[in-house]
């Protein structure tokens, strides 16, 4: 079993990664409408989908971290 110190700095460290990630994804958003030529729009729509899979993912891994 993992020591309470451990865990809190794991946990800590899984919190950061959500706006992290979408701090770098916003950065990247002209180069990707550029690149894939395509709409900002529609890279915006990719923007949305990405913030409502990590919103799924909470309500799958609420119930599994609960139940373990």
């Amino acid at each position: 079993m993992m020591s309470p110190t451990t865990l809190l700095w794991l946990i800590a460290g899984s919190l950061m990664l959500q706006p992290l990630s979408t701090d770098l994804y916003l950065a990247s958003l002209p180069h990707l409408a550029r690149d894939f030529a395509v709409t900002p729009a529609a890279v915006q729509q990719t923007l949305s989908l990405f913030v409502i899979g990590f919103g799924c993912a909470q309500l799958i891994g609420g119930p599994l971290s609960d139940r373990f």
